[in-house]
C-alpha cells in the first residue's frame, strides 16, 4: 500500500499540547466499538505513515516529517514558575538546578538519527537518581518527542543527556490549582511516553487503551497532580484488542502517563456513565 507524503507544519510551541485540537465531537452518542475502530483506524494510518517515512519516504533534511506524539498538556499560567529549559547537539552534563517537592513533568525532543537518547536525573553528589529517558525513538529512527513524570525530593539536581543530534529539554512544576480537562470524551495518540490531563477530582473515568505489540512491558499509570506519586493501572506487552480500564472519582486532580515505546498507541478518557 503506497502512503502520501504528509508533512505537518510545526505546533507553536513543540512542548506544550492543547487537548481541545483532540476532542470528540459528542453531539450524537457515538458506542464503544464505533469508537474502538476509529481511534485504532487512525492509529493505524499513523503507524503506516511512520513507517513509509522511515522507509524512504519524503523528509526535511535527512529527517522523516513524523507527526509529533502527544505531549505533556499545561496552560500557562500565571502561578507556574518557567520551566527550567536546557538544549544541546551532542551529549554533555547540564548546568546544576534546583527543584521542589511535587510532580514536576520533564518533556524532550530529540533528532538523533542511528543513534540513542538517553536523559539521566543527576543528584548533586552525581549519582544517577533516574533514567527519565532511553529511546531509539520513533521506531528506531532516533527522532523523539515525549514527556515523563519526574517525582523527586527538593533539591540541586543535573541532567546527564548521551545524545548525537539536536535535542530539547524542559521541566515545568505544574501548580496544584492547574485548570483540569473537561469531563467528556477526549483522544490522544502517537508514540513515546507521554503526561497527559490533569483530570478532574470527584469523577469517575473510562479509559480504553490501545498500543501495538512491543518487545517490553509498558505501564499506564496515574498520577497524583499535587504529589506526583505513581499508581499502575495496567501493564501490557500490546493486543489487538483495546483495553478498557476504569478509574474511579479521586480527592484530587491526576493525570495520566502513558509508559515509553517506539511504537503507536492511542487513549481514548471520557467520564463514565
Amino acid at each position: 500500500m503506497a502512503y502520501e507524503p504528509l508533512v505537518l507544519p510545526e505546533p507553536p510551541e513543540p512542548d506544550f499540547y492543547d487537548p481541545a485540537w483532540d476532542e470528540w465531537d459528542t453531539k450524537r452518542p457515538v458506542s464503544r466499538v464505533t469508537v474502538i475502530v476509529i481511534v485504532v483506524a487512525i492509529i493505524l494510518g499513523i503507524g503506516g505513515f511512520v513507517v513509509y517515512q522511515a522507509q524512504g519516504g519524503s523528509s526535511k533534511g535527512g529527517y522523516a516529517a513524523i507527526p509529533p506524539p502527544t505531549t505533556f498538556s499545561i496552560a500557562k499560567t500565571a502561578s507556574m514558575p518557567p520551566p527550567k529549559v536546557f538544549k544541546g547537539k551532542e551529549s554533555t552534563t547540564t548546568p546544576q538546578f534546583t527543584m521542589g517537592d511535587g510532580l514536576k513533568v520533564l518533556s524532550a525532543t530529540c533528532k538523533c538519527p542511528s543513534g540513542r537518547f538517553e536523559v539521566q536525573v543527576l543528584a548533586s553528589d552525581g549519582n544517577s537518581t533516574t533514567t527519565a529517558i532511553n529511546t531509539a525513538g520513533y521506531f528506531g529512527s532516533g527522532n523523539f518527542a515525549g514527556s515523563v513524570p519526574l517525582n523527586l525530593p527538593a533539591g540541586s539536581y543535573t541532567l546527564g543527556v548521551s545524545a548525537i543530534g539536536p535535542w530539547r529539554i524542559s521541566i515545568a512544576s505544574p501548580p496544584a490549582n492547574q485548570p483540569t480537562l473537561r469531563p467528556e470524551k477526549h483522544v490522544f495518540g502517537g508514540s513515546g511516553p507521554s503526561v497527559i490531563g490533569p483530570f478532574a477530582s470527584g469523577q469517575a473515568y473510562t479509559i480504553v487503551w490501545w498500543l501495538q505489540t512491543t518487545a517490553a512491558q509498558v505501564q499506564l499509570q496515574q498520577i497524583d497532580a499535587a504529589t506526583g506519586a505513581a499508581t499502575t493501572l495496567k501493564t501490557s506487552t500490546g493486543t489487538p484488542n483495546s483495553l478498557v480500564i476504569n478509574v474511579p472519582a479521586q480527592n484530587a486532580p491526576f493525570y495520566i502517563s502513558q509508559g515509553d515505546t517506539s511504537l503507536m498507541w492511542g487513549l481514548i478518557t471520557g467520564p463514565s456513565k
